[in-house]
């Protein structure tokens, strides 16, 4: 009985890794997909509007809409989800990435940045890099 009992928790541990690693592969993927040659648009935490262009190659262009501030890096997105930058000038050159990245029901772009907000950024189609 034993045993039983044993293998039961087993096998059910087991398969609920499995479902999960699943369902962060579908999260890769749609964020790979709904990213990919696509730009997201929202707000900084100062309330200013801005863009981020995620170039298929795997290229990226950060437009601040007032102010003239513009960088150039690259973007991808890690096994487990999170989405990463390298920035030219921002974070000077370090890796940022971004946590519980996901794409909410209404379409949008959903992820924790490195100061620790959560934003929600529309996503339009295409380049819509004002430069």
């Amino acid at each position: 009985m034993r045993k039983l009992i044993l293998f039961t928790i087993i096998m059910g541990v087991s398969f609920g890794f499995g479902q999960l690693a699943m369902a962060d592969m579908a999260t890769v993927d749609a964020l790979k997909q709904a990213l990919s040659g696509n730009t997201i648009e929202g707000k900084n935490r100062h309330g200013t509007p801005l863009r981020v262009l995620h170039a298929t190659n795997g290229t990226t262009i950060f437009e601040l809409k007032s102010g003239g501030f513009s960088d150039r890096g690259k973007w991808w997105v890690k096994a487990d989800g999170v989405v990463c930058y390298q920035w030219q000038k921002i974070g000077k050159g370090k890796e940022r990435c971004n946590t519980n990245a996901h794409i909410d029901g209404e379409g949008r772009f959903v992820s924790t940045a490195v100061n620790g907000k959560t934003g929600k950024l529309k996503i339009l189609k295409g380049n819509q890099i004002d430069f």
